[in-house]
């Protein structure tokens, strides 16, 4: 189930991101699922690796990382 939405929202960005031609912004955690989220949506996935939307994609430059990052934490 995880996979059928992360890649009907991968879908949906694709269409506003090249359509509008703008950035977008990922907002996740700096934990191993959040790097893995952002990654997908950077470079795509081996799942989707197929798919005609992800072929060629300019993503890798358009998102943007927003979330809290590891060398921001404190004690």
């Amino acid at each position: 189930l995880e996979f059928v939405s992360l890649q009907a929202s991968f879908g949906c960005l694709i269409n506003i991101v090249l359509f509008f031609r703008c950035s977008i912004a990922v907002l996740v955690d700096a934990d191993p699922y959040g790097l893995d989220i952002l990654s997908v949506y950077q470079f795509g996935s081996k799942g989707m690796r197929f798919t005609a939307e992800a072929n060629g994609l300019p993503l890798r430059e358009r998102a943007t990382w927003i979330g809290v990052k590891a060398t921001e934490w404190t004690s």
